[in-house]
This record gives structure tokens, sequence and C-alpha cells, in this order.
């Protein structure tokens, strides 16, 4: 039927613990005792920013998984910029962010700009002039090899990103703390009658209050097809569990249901009845932070495939015996219409 995709986010973090690895306390490396990439030092500014003692040695050998992913997020992830940038643009400035700081992936962009290939120049190019290259250089260059590798192999889905406005490909607050972005998917349904057409979001600014999404089901020529959407959950795909009534007759769904970024909201959209659909399914939907946006989701007909008529071979010898007979006609009836 269909694949659920990693968010941007879970696949920079997936590559980037790869390459942290575990435990490590080497004395040779500047960042000191290490675990999955968190130093001491970072782990005991975390604890003494949320209130907590600092910690041990033995502390940060035992982190949690969850609590490395929340570092990673709110100190890394966030303030490299790196949640609104396309892929694999982020993987390259989150994971050199992680590694040299964010303080280094800022430079990196200011020097070189967005440009994925021109990030992994300038970082190799930074390596060298470290005074553990001759230690270290080795691991370092085949970090970058391995990152270059795997922004190839998740290379974006072109396709479903022209159907998602760029305010939908990645969760973004403004300047003012309002938000402007989110992340949202598509899942193909295999033989589906519609597709995704277009999906935008109304921002907090936009929405004006409002928590809705507005649908629109058209034919391959743009007209209404009367057709409604259902808003089903959670996930991306059949089976859901649970599905709300098709919306009001204007195909308009009220949402209500918040959710924590960076993970995706738990609603999803489609054509169709419940595990039924007959089109592609827009999911992620939800309230960020339980903030007032919208959005508008267009699904359209696919376009019919012309099969072009067989071709005739006997279609000149009819035409001749057509010919002759017109002209049989014509010399039979002179006062009539008559063939040239």
């Amino acid at each position: 039927m269909g694949c659920q995709r990693m968010t941007n986010w879970e696949r920079c973090l997936s590559f980037t613990l790869s390459q942290e690895g575990g435990w490590s306390d080497n004395p040779a490396d500047p960042g000191g005792a290490t675990m999955k990439g968190i130093t001491l030092g970072t782990y005991t500014r975390w604890q003494r920013a949320n209130g907590q003692p600092d910690p041990t040695k033995d502390a940060l050998r035992n982190i949690s998984d969850a609590t490395v992913a929340t570092i990673y997020y709110t100190w890394y992830w966030l303030p490299s910029g790196a949640g609104s940038m396309p892929w694999p643009v982020n993987l390259a400035v989150f994971d050199l962010a992680v590694n040299g700081g964010v303080g280094r992936s800022d430079q990196a962009i200011a020097e070189v700009g967005l440009n994925f290939n021109a990030i992994m120049d300038w970082r190799l190019a930074w390596y060298k002039r470290l005074d553990g290259w001759p230690i270290f250089g080795a691991g370092w260059s085949r970090r970058v090899r391995m990152l270059i590798a795997y922004a190839a192999e998740y290379k974006e889905e072109e396709d479903k990103k022209t159907m998602l406005d760029a305010n939908c490909q990645a969760f973004k607050v403004d300047q003012n703390g309002k938000v402007v972005g989110v992340e949202l998917g598509i899942t193909k349904i295999e033989n589906a009658k519609y597709e995704v057409y277009r999906v935008r979001l109304r921002d907090e600014y936009e929405a004006g209050g409002q928590t809705i999404a507005a649908c629109t089901v058209v034919d391959a020529n743009g007209i209404s097809t009367g057709d409604q959407v259902r808003l089903t959950w959670p996930g991306s795909q059949p089976p859901f569990e649970n599905s709300g009534l098709p919306g009001n007759p204007n195909n308009v769904h009220i949402i209500t249901n918040g959710y924590t970024p960076p993970k995706l909201g738990p609603l999803a959209l489609h054509v169709g009845g419940f595990n039924a659909p007959i089109s592609d399914i827009v999911y992620g939907i939800g309230l960020p932070f339980n903030r007032h946006v919208s959005f508008d989701v267009v699904f359209r007909e696919k376009s019919s495939i012309i099969v072009p008529p067989p071709v005739d071979s006997d279609l000149g010898e009819r035409v001749a015996d057509l010919e002759t007979w017109a002209r049989e006609i014509s010399a039979e009836y002179p006062d009539g219409p008559q063939y040239d």
C-alpha cells in the first residue's frame, strides 16, 4: 500500500548517532569523556540548565536515549537552523554542529552558504587544520564519506515535495515564536483514483485562531467532484485505529489534536472509506505545541492514460473502395452531390 518515511530530524539523528558510537574516554580527544556524542561538559551544562546535579562519568555512560535525543534537538538541531533546511543540507549542518559545535556550522554557512557539497569540502578542510588530524584524520574523513553516501541513499522524493508547499516540509518558528512551518508527509497508495495535488499551511498569522483542514476534491479538469475527505488517525497508512466522520458539506474538518515536534502530527487525510483509501494520504496533520494553525489540502483525479488507436493496416484499401463507390454514385445521380 505505501511506506512510512522517517522525518528529516529522525533521519539526521540516526546518521549522527551511528557515527558518534557509544562510550569513549580517549585522553587524546579534546572532547574528553563522551557517550553517544554527548561530552561530559555538555551533559553537565544540560543538567545545570534543568536544575539537576552535575553528572559523573558513570552517569554520562548511562545517559538515556531520550535525553541524548532531547539534547541534540534542543541544543544542536534548532540553534543550527537545520530544522528549516532541505535535505541533505540539514544533515550536513546538523552533523557538523554536533561534531564541531553550532558556532562551527554557522561559520561554514557564512563562508560557503547552504550548499551541501561546499559544506562537506569546508568540513574536510577544517579537519585538516586541527591538531588531532594525525590521530583522528582517518576516522573524520570516513565520517565525511559516509555522510555523503547516506545523503544520496536517502535522497528526498521530489514528486512528494512538489505537492507540499515549502511551509509543510519542515517545522519552523519565526523570531516572534510563531509557528510558520510544519513537517507533513505523503503516502502513495497503489492504483489510487486521486493524488495529492497541493498541501499548504495557514500559519499562526494567517489562521487567525482557526484550527481546520479545508479540503477539496477535483477531477482531472479541476472541477469539484463532491467526494468527501476522511480524517483518520494515528499514523501514515492503513490500518488506522480510528476515523472521524467526513467533514461538513464543504469538506472542512476541525483539528483539535496537539503534538510536540519533532514528532509528526497524529492525523491523516484521504478520500475514501475507513481503511479503504481511494487517494494518496497526507499525514502529520495536527496542532504543533497546540498552536492554532490550519491546512488547505487539494486532492485531484489522476489523469487518464491515453492509449493510441491501433494502426489499421487495411485503411488505405478501404478508403480506395469508398472513393470508387462515391464515384459510381455520383455518375448514377448526376443531379446530386458529386464526389470530386
